[in-house]
This record gives C-alpha cells, structure tokens and sequence, in this order.
C-alpha cells in the first residue's frame, strides 16, 4: 500500500501555496488606456451648453417623442473627424 503525500489529499492547501496572480498592465498598455478612456468619455458626453439647457426645459409630465428624440442626438463637439458623413452636415439646420 502507497502513501500519498499530504498536498495530494487537501487541495486547498495546495492551491493556497501556488496563488494565481492577475497579470499586470506594462506601462504602454496603460498609457494607452488612458488615453483611449479619455476619448471615448469625450465623445460620449454631450458638450453643447444648448443640450443642457433643453435637457432641463422639457416638461417632463408632458413629454414628446420629439423631445425624445432631441436629448438622443447631440454632438459630441469633437470636429477631429468633421461633421459630414456620406456629404451630409451632421448638424443640419431646419428650412423655414
């Protein structure tokens, strides 16, 4: 008859010895992030005061698809990629 060693019958113990760490983010890699978390934040939120102020003159009792629609499109206000897309303005002005 074969004896086991110790580690073999409490798992627990063995796995507490040898504790998997989280690999580390190298020093570009988090450079990187940040800046990426930068962008995306800026472009993510409205920058219009105009937004806000529609934001907060809404009639909230009384709401309209419109003004739905109205707080779900904003610009970001980063001109870096301009505001045409497919030759169309962005933010194109009503006719009348």
């Amino acid at each position: 008859m074969s004896t086991l060693p110790v580690d073999t019958l409490r798992p627990e113990t063995a796995a507490s010895k040898t504790q998997l760490r989280p690999p580390f983010w190298t020093a570009w890699q988090k450079i990187l992030f940040r800046i990426a978390f930068v962008f995306f934040v800026s472009l993510a939120l409205p920058n219009d005061p105009g937004w806000y102020k529609d934001l907060f003159s809404f009639d909230w009792t009384r709401l309209h698809y419109r003004d739905l629609y109205d707080i779900a499109r904003f610009g970001s206000g980063l001109n870096i990629f301009g505001n045409k897309i497919f030759g169309s303005p962005l933010n194109a002005t009503p006719l009348g």
